[in-house]
Formats: structure tokens, C-alpha cells, sequence
């Protein structure tokens, strides 16, 4: 069976992006998931995750420029792309239960 292909073209010009891979793609979803808004200086606020996934997909996502990784961090930084990406991954699997996660999460 062939891999599920998600496409992104990137809307600051560097081009096209693609994931190749299911994994990646529902690592992408399960960061921004899980994330946290965290304070960058110079770059505002950006959502931040642990990066307790698998690092195969964390590098090609890296590659991707979906998440910005350190070695010397715990977690990750997404990138606006990424987090664009995630959204749409959350559309893709979870279709009509998207809005019920959003409005659980948000109290209402």
C-alpha cells in the first residue's frame, strides 16, 4: 500500500513541502496537540512541544521546516508552516470530531 501523501505549499515562497509518511504526519498532529504557547524573544510567541516521538520523524519534519529541534532541548518550537499543516492534519483525521475537541478545549 502506498504511503499517504499531505502536500503544503508554502505560502513565504521556499516552495513546496511534502509528507511522505503517516507517522510524520500524525507526529506533526499529536505536537501541536500537545503543545504550549511559549514566549521567543525576537520571534514572538510560538507553540512549543516535548519531543517525545520518534526522532526519524522529528528529523524529517525538521527537514521540512515544520519544527524548529535543539539537542540541547527537551522540546521543539513549530514553525508557522507546521502549525498550518498540523490544522489541516486535524481536518484530515479527524474530520467533524475536530470541532468537538476545540470546543472541549476551549470551555465551551
Amino acid at each position: 500500500m502506498p504511503p499517504l501523501a499531505a502536500k503544503y505549499t508554502s505560502t513565504s515562497g521556499k516552495g513546496e513541502f511534502q509528507l511522505n509518511r503517516p507517522i510524520e504526519e500524525l507526529t506533526l498532529l499529536l505536537l501541536y496537540l500537545t503543545a504550549w504557547e511559549e514566549e521567543v524573544p525576537l520571534f514572538g510567541v510560538h507553540k512549543r512541544s516535548r519531543k517525545d516521538y520518534s526522532l526519524a520523524a522529528l528529523s524529517q519534519l525538521e527537514k521540512d521546516g515544520f519544527i524548529v529541534n535543539s539537542n540541547k532541548s527537551q522540546s521543539v518550537f513549530l514553525t508557522d508552516a507546521g502549525a498550518a499543516m498540523a490544522q489541516k492534519l486535524m481536518q484530515k483525521y479527524l474530520g467533524d470530531k475536530v470541532n468537538l475537541l476545540v470546543n472541549t478545549a476551549s470551555g465551551t
